[in-house]
């Protein structure tokens, strides 16, 4: 990041159109400048910059972004999340701790769900709960005409 011209790198299945589901739910490798925040400050909608602010990076023609796309050999379970936005996913993540070792890498949390299946169980729902959420924050964020008034 120091020594490119981007503002924003986010990791992605693709070099030109953004999957806000790739990898999984909480863990999307994203570098971000302190420039770039400063110029998505100006936007008019002050409260939304939680939820869809990859969108709002990405969005912008005033900022400078990359898709990084990656290859992972990691085959993990597509109801897997590892975030803590529901108390759902509070409990998931106290449970997958009981049986990781104090020093752990993804591969370990992975390596539990496919020991442990029925873990998946607590968060069965949240995926569904979480993206319609998603979607209903997204229809606030204002459109790329916008961000490019005030950038």
């Amino acid at each position: 990041m120091e020594n490119s011209n981007y503002d924003f790198i986010i990791g992605n299945d693709s070099s030109d159109i953004f999957n806000p589901n790739y990898l999984f739910h909480g863990i999307i490798p994203t570098a971000v400048k302190v420039s770039a925040l400063k110029k998505i400050h100006l936007l008019e909608n002050h409260e939304n910059k939680e939820t869809g602010y990859k969108e709002i990076f990405i969005n912008s023609s005033k900022i400078n972004k990359k898709f990084y796309v990656f290859n992972s050999k990691l085959k993990i379970p597509s109801q897997l999340r590892l975030t803590i936005d529901y108390p759902e996913d509070l409990t998931f993540a106290k449970e997958i701790f009981k049986y990781l070792k104090e020093d752990y890498v993804i591969r370990d949390i992975i390596n539990v769900i496919k020991d442990k299946p029925e873990l998946l169980n607590i968060i069965e729902n949240i995926n569904s709960k979480w993206l319609k959420n998603y979607k209903l924050e997204m229809k606030k964020i204002p459109t790329s005409k916008n961000y490019e008034k005030k950038l």
